[in-house]
């Protein structure tokens, strides 16, 4: 039995390790292909590097669907780098706040990509570049403004 767990386990990291690449190399649909069955089937929480995982299956979600101009791929990348903040002392919770914030204004869900950039806005210690996020978030707050003076 250990040897079969140890060849399920050595396939998982080469899996990984072959996800990891197509990303690097910009393929970031080889990328999602290899990543969500392993999140979907909760195979990578016991790797110390999850946060890592998920946070480049959101991230190749993401990029896909700027890619293809298809926002409504947002969802499932949105919901893996949320997923991000579940792994305890990530050192990517900031810069997967900010991506999934992205997703959301991609997605054309303004008021929880408003939320979501205060929340990225707020930490005083992110590792993102702020400026980006305070033009997105103001983008944002100058829509909803449009908005209201339309329904006006």
């Amino acid at each position: 039995m250990a040897a079969s767990r140890g060849g399920t386990v050595d396939k998982q990291i080469a899996q990984i390790q072959k996800a990891v690449a197509a990303y690097q190399g910009g393929d970031y649909e080889k990328t999602s292909t290899i990543l969500l069955p392993l999140v979907e089937k909760d195979l990578i929480k016991g790797y110390r590097s999850r946060d890592y995982l998920l946070f480049l299956l959101g991230e190749s979600e993401a990029l896909l669907a700027v890619e293809s101009e298809h926002p409504t791929l947002c969802g499932l990348a949105t919901t893996h780098l949320r997923a991000v903040e579940t792994v305890s002392d990530t050192p990517l919770l900031a810069q997967a706040r900010a991506r999934a914030a992205d997703c959301l204004r991609l997605a054309g869900n303004s008021t929880d990509a408003e939320a979501a950039y205060r929340i990225v806005l707020s930490n005083t210690k992110s590792t993102v570049y702020v400026g980006t996020a305070r033009f997105r978030h103001a983008e944002l707050l100058s829509q909803v403004a449009d908005e209201k003076r339309a329904q006006e």
